[in-house]
């Protein structure tokens, strides 16, 4: 009899805690407003909504893969939100280093990080069906279609890594370089390496499996992986 009112009891506190729980993924209607191409469009607002939608499809498990591109490498966008609606950006910020330029380089590039810390923020947020962090669980893998802006070098590809996919990265998190920058104010500054290391080892993290990513034939550019970099694996 005693075992059997424990086994009740316990029963009885299992259902409690599943009633105290929040309800489950709703997945919204479909969408009724639009994103037509126009001039000055809220880009940061624009992005950080595309986060939300990852962060719910991440949620409701709808998908484990996400891409969003900010805007294009080579955009003539007027980053007018942050006063530079006079300034196009690909020319006047990168190229012809007109008035205050590196300034307003500076101040869009910190613009878009921003938008990357909005989403690991969401993802930080929220809670996975574990009860883990949504983060915890993702790898956000951020970078530019270049390195020096104005002038379309390849040379040392800014890359962030955010979220370590349950320990399968190094966290915290380091600050690794191939080789060290000897000449920051140059156009094509020493750079070593393959950034296809650092897809591949995120590829890893996910399916231990893959043994490569992209063209190995030396054809392609960039050219494809299979070393995957062992300075950012985690212990996972």
């Amino acid at each position: 009899k005693e075992i059997l009112e424990k086994h009740l009891e316990g029963l009885d506190a299992l259902e409690q805690k599943i009633a105290a729980q929040p309800p489950s993924c709703q997945i919204p209607m479909q969408p009724t407003e639009t994103n037509p191409d126009i001039s000055n469009q809220p880009l940061d607002t624009v992005s950080d909504i595309m986060s939300d939608l990852i962060t719910l499809a991440f949620k409701c498990d709808i998908t484990r893969v996400a891409t969003n591109l900010f805007h294009y490498g080579a955009s003539h966008f007027h980053f007018h939100m942050i006063g530079q609606s006079a300034f196009e950006h690909h020319n006047q910020n990168s190229h012809t280093g007109s008035g205050n330029w590196q300034q307003r380089y500076t101040d869009v590039v910190q613009l878009v990080m921003g938008r990357i810390a909005y989403l690991a923020q969401r993802l930080y947020d929220e809670m996975d069906p574990n009860d883990e962090r949504l983060l915890d669980s993702t790898i956000i893998y951020a970078s530019s279609d270049c390195g020096p802006g104005w002038s379309h070098s390849l040379s040392r590809q800014p890359i962030v890594l955010v979220g370590h996919g349950r320990n399968k990265l190094i966290h915290p998190g380091i600050h690794y370089e191939a080789t060290p920058n000897t000449d920051p104010t140059s156009g094509n500054p020493p750079s070593t390496g393959n950034t296809a290391d650092v897809l591949l080892t995120v590829l890893q993290a996910y399916d231990e499996t893959a043994t490569q990513i992209g063209d190995l034939t030396g054809v392609g550019t960039p050219p494809g992986s299979n070393t995957p970099l062992e300075a950012i694996r985690g212990p996972g």
